[in-house]
C-alpha cells in the first residue's frame, strides 16, 4: 500500500469517533501487514453479508441476526427471491411485514421449514 493511501485510511479512522484507540491499532496493523488472531468485532461485522448483498459467505455463519429480509432469507436457503415469494404467498413460511414494504423471516421459521420438508430414508428400503 502507498503511503498516501494509508495516511489517508489513518486520517479516517482518526475523524471517526466509533473507532476506540483498540480498534484503530488492529486496522493499522493490517494495514501494515499483520493479521492479528481475532479480528475486532468492527471489521468482521463490514465485511459480513448484511453489508453487502454480493457475498458468497453463509449468512447464519457471520451473523447473530434473528431475522433475515427476503434476499438474506433467499441466500441462508439457498434458492432464489422468487421461491421465498411463493412459499409465503403459499402459507408455508411465516412473515412479518414492517411499515408498508419490509418483509423479514425469522431464521427459526426457515429453519422449521426445513425440517418440514427434509425427506428422510427408512432403513428398510436401503435393505431391499
Amino acid at each position: 500500500m502507498n503511503t498516501s493511501t494509508e495516511t489517508i485510511i489513518r486520517a479516517a479512522l482518526d475523524a471517526d469517533k466509533t473507532v476506540n484507540v483498540e480498534q484503530r491499532n488492529a486496522a493499522v496493523a493490517i494495514l501494515n501487514g499483520c493479521v492479528p488472531q481475532k479480528l475486532p468485532d468492527f471489521i468482521v461485522r463490514s465485511f459480513s453479508p448484511m453489508g453487502a448483498a454480493n457475498r458468497a459467505t453463509p449468512v447464519a455463519m457471520t451473523s447473530s441476526k434473528s431475522y433475515l429480509r427476503r434476499g438474506e432469507a433467499a441466500k441462508y436457503l439457498s434458492c432464489c427471491v422468487r421461491e421465498i415469494d411463493q412459499l409465503k404467498h403459499d402459507g408455508d413460511l411465516p412473515f412479518c411485514r414492517l411499515g408498508r414494504r419490509l418483509i423479514v423471516f425469522r431464521i427459526s421459521d426457515l429453519d422449521a421449514l426445513m425440517q418440514k420438508r427434509r425427506i428422510s430414508i427408512d432403513d428398510d428400503r436401503l435393505a431391499s
